[in-house]
């Protein structure tokens, strides 16, 4: 039903002076109901971190990406027409998974890319939900949404010119969370981390990091070490992994790639029974 219990990650890193933060928000949440806003550019890993904070706490974790939101309506449910038993048209209410998971006590409530909605206007109902009042009423319902004892709204958002779609959040709802900008992972820490996560040597790893754009973020590398972790050159696995960068940079890192690892990208045009593999 879009609500579930996270497995936690052994491998997830972040600073400590981050996870000292968040516990310190989780240990005022039990006290008194707070919200958490994660920002910071994408591939940082901020969607998992909100979802091992659930795991870690074994609280159950419903993800809504607030993109999906074209008016305040959609933050409650859906009406739709269905057929009753005599075979008539009847009008007929769902609750958004968002309504059913903060209806669930202890539940964190995440609520991804929550600059990205349709409209600015269409969170508006998040006003009401993440402050003391912890409610909002749906008029056309007549009846009051309510926020479980213990749900944690943690909130997740990219900010800058590279990303297409997204607004400025409002300043009154921004006003209701505790930030956290989440920095970029340092190369030796994310060095070590590509090794735990693909199998790939540290050699390599470092080798991948040398090679890629300084400002490359941990998604996008660990794209690469995966591809190169299950068969792909360096120069294949780049060109995949990088693609849509700017042309003159893209020929930078295949040149580099055939330097530093040996790695030609093949242009050759071949069949799929040339390369000798067994589907």
């Amino acid at each position: 039903d879009g609500i579930w219990n996270a497995i936690p990650d052994p491998n997830y890193i972040q600073p400590e002076w981050v996870w000292n933060t968040i516990m310190a928000c989780v240990r005022l949440n039990d006290k008194q109901p707070i919200n958490i806003l994660l920002r910071g550019e994408s591939g940082l890993g901020k969607t998992s971190l909100a979802i091992e904070i659930a795991a870690r706490l074994r609280r159950p974790i419903a993800v809504v990406n607030c993109g999906g939101f074209q008016e305040p309506a959609d933050i409650y449910g859906r009406i739709s027409l269905v057929r009753d038993d005599q075979g008539g048209v009847v009008t007929k209410f769902s609750k958004s998974l968002l309504w059913r998971a903060i209806e669930t006590p202890g539940c964190v409530m995440v609520l991804d890319e929550i600059n990205r909605s349709e409209s600015p206007k269409a969170v508006n109902p998040l006003l009401d939900l993440t402050d003391h009042r912890r409610r909002t009423f749906v008029d056309e319902l007549q009846t009051w949404m309510r926020v479980a004892d213990g749900v944690m709204f943690i909130a997740t958002m990219n900010e800058g010119s590279l990303y297409s779609g997204i607004d400025m959040i409002d300043s009154a709802l921004e006003g209701r969370f505790f930030s956290i900008t989440l920095p970029k992972m340092p190369n030796d820490e994310l060095a070590s981390l590509v090794v735990r996560k693909t199998g790939i040597g540290s050699k390599r790893a470092l080798e991948i990091l040398r090679i890629m754009p300084k400002d490359s973020n941990t998604r996008t590398v660990l794209k690469v070490a995966l591809l190169i972790a299950a068969g792909a050159g360096m120069g294949e696995a780049l060109r995949v992994g990088m693609d849509g960068s700017p042309e003159k940079e893209m020929e930078r890192v295949l040149q580099e790639a055939q330097v530093l690892a040996g790695s030609v990208l093949s242009t050759k045009y071949v069949s799929w029974d040339k390369l000798g593999v067994e589907a």
